[in-house]
């Protein structure tokens, strides 16, 4: 039986405004894949949503589609966001060096799609053990 419940589903938040939308990440889809692509909001969120379906996920993350969360320069942004709500959210951004804090990951060190997905799915397994 599935306990999971909307407060425990993992929300992915990608800008698809359509300003911001010519802004792209260079990213693997799966850790495997031997190129990666220049992906803008719109098609991250397709690529998200693909994996979510191909793993059967659907009932623990949910992808969504916002409009500009003003960070056009530095996009396309994700946010991740668990049970914790947005004090715990994560974002994934191109950022200059001097700009980063704890909360934001840039690009570079998300590795693939698919690896993000699993490191967000992970930190609400391993939190839901020492709880």
């Amino acid at each position: 039986m599935n306990t999971d419940t909307a407060s425990d589903r993992i929300n992915f938040y990608l800008c698809t405004h359509l300003h911001c939308s010519h802004n792209r990440v260079r990213l693997k889809l799966r850790p495997a894949d031997r190129t990666a692509q220049e992906l803008n909001g719109p098609a991250l969120a397709r690529a998200l949503r693909q994996l979510v379906g191909e793993k059967g996920l659907g009932d623990q993350v949910r992808v969504r589609e916002t409009s500009c969360m003003r960070g056009c320069l530095v996009g396309p942004r994700l946010n991740v966001v668990g049970g914790a709500g947005f004090r715990e959210a994560v974002r994934y951004l191109h950022l200059p060096a001097a700009k980063r804090h704890l909360k934001c990951a840039a690009w570079q060190t998300a590795g693939s799609l698919e690896e993000v997905l699993e490191r967000h799915l992970e930190d609400k397994r391993l939190l839901r053990l020492i709880t």
